[in-house]
């Protein structure tokens, strides 16, 4: 299988989707640098505070998204325009407008490389220019220093790819997509022909109107952040999680349990010859306005609990300085840091005509 190079993977760590297109901002080192400063000021009353925003909190916060926003207004942008699609159902009481917004953040933490990888793909009526469905993908990889690499950009350009090219809303559909990348990862070779042993945790959402649909793999996490609160829709594949399934439905008993398993080993992710494990939505979830779907590699959420993601997102309305703020902020805390990656989709609302 060929093997894609560094280059043709440039700017991914942020993306936006205006009213027509993608627009990926590019900041400069200085602007991350003082992003970093100021969330590091925020870092020690988020992790004091409970869920009601105190006054002198809100203004800080305020004033540091105001400085992010400057720097940003600033910054070169690249755009690239969004695949057209052919003509397609959408619910009746769609307007012209876009229903919805995404934005995604990633930072480096203090390792050496970089394993994630984030997508968003918007597809659009043609003729109309009309949004009719965005899809967001995010992968957290691993395997040595290029083949997390590669297993994440693969799962998350090629499930796009392969859920794009699914009609029906057909969830047995959607997971063979899964499978059939999980596969593709597993036969990743080196230079050399030698399997790279290398795999990727991978989120999925799809957003057509106010309907949600989500998959996922591995230990990357999909939240819902709903009127001011914070669910996690799916599950953590790692051995803990397994063990305790298995024990509250009596499948197992704590003499069979394995105690030299780490409890964060992933018992399934993207590069198994068989997924063991994919999660799913069992039917839609239907939004509201201003609704936003949340998908974080665990670097995120090991470092900020999930009532401090919420805060951010209640005190930083706009997706884009939220996941600039939320990656900032987590890798601000002192202590080692994981790749650390957020993708945030808003859902606007349809206006009528």
């Amino acid at each position: 299988m060929m093997r894609r190079g560094r280059g043709q993977y440039a700017n991914t760590e942020k993306q936006g989707i205006p009213a027509r297109e993608q627009v990926t901002g590019v900041l400069s080192q200085r602007d991350l640098e003082e992003l970093t400063i100021a969330a590091a000021k925020l870092t020690q009353p988020i992790l004091e505070k409970t869920l009601t925003l105190e006054p002198d909190f809100s203004a800080e916060m305020e004033m540091a998204m105001l400085q992010f926003e400057e720097s940003a207004e600033k910054a070169p942008v690249k755009t690239e325009m969004t695949r057209p699609v052919e003509p397609v159902d959408i619910p009746a009481n769609s307007g012209p407008a876009d229903f919805a917004r995404a934005a995604s953040s990633t930072a480096l933490g203090t390792r050496s490389y970089q394993q994630d990888c984030v997508r968003v793909r918007v597809e659009r009526a043609q003729g109309s220019n009309e949004m009719v469905r965005v899809l967001g993908a995010l992968c957290d990889g691993m395997g040595g220093l290029e083949g997390g690499e590669y297993a994440s950009r693969m799962a998350a350009e090629g499930i796009l790819e392969s859920f794009s090219s699914i009609e029906e809303e057909d969830s047995e559909a959607y997971s063979e997509a899964i499978r059939r990348i999980s596969r593709e990862v597993y036969s990743l070779s080196d230079q050399d022909g030698r399997r790279m042993q290398c795999g990727t945790t991978l989120t999925c959402m799809l957003l057509r109107g106010n309907q949600l649909r989500w998959f996922s793999v591995g230990d990357s996490r999909i939240y819902l952040f709903h009127r001011n609160r914070i669910w996690q829709l799916n599950r953590d594949h790692n051995y803990a999680s397994v063990v305790s399934e298995q024990l509250r439905s009596g499948n197992m008993h704590p003499g069979q349990i394995d105690t030299g398993e780490k409890p964060e080993a992933l018992a399934s992710y993207v590069g198994m010859e068989e997924v063991s494990i994919i999660d799913h939505s069992r039917a839609p979830i239907l939004l509201e306005p201003g609704d936003v779907v949340i998908q974080c590699s665990d670097g995120l959420y090991r470092s900020l609990t999930d009532e401090e993601i919420a805060q951010i997102l209640m005190q930083i309305p706009d997706v884009n300085g939220a996941a600039q703020a939320l990656t900032a902020t987590a890798v601000a805390i002192p202590g080692p840091h994981d790749n650390t990656s957020v993708l945030l989709t808003q859902y606007l609302g349809i206006k009528r005509q």
